[in-house]
């Protein structure tokens, strides 16, 4: 969950004109990378072993993807 979190400050310009990575399509990316959170969420509630952990990892899992269709669907409205 670090690694796709951190992988999105690569998209963001930090000064003008400069970026990490120059990317033609950076909302894009930045909503590929944070729905991939998820993958994680849903593999620490799998590997417990116990089924009341994977429910509540799916209900997280749930509640980010309709969080993320909503922002994601903003975002491309104001673009």
């Amino acid at each position: 969950m670090f690694a796709g979190s951190f992988a999105c400050w690569v998209a963001l310009p930090y000064m003008p004109g400069w970026s990490p990575a120059n990317f033609n399509i950076g909302i894009l990316y930045l909503l590929a990378v944070s729905s991939a959170v998820v993958i994680g969420i849903l593999m620490a509630g799998w590997s417990s072993g116990s089924k009341w952990a994977l429910f509540g990892a799916m209900r997280s899992a749930a509640q980010i993807v309709s969080y993320e269709v909503r922002s994601a669907s903003r975002c491309w409205a104001c673009s």
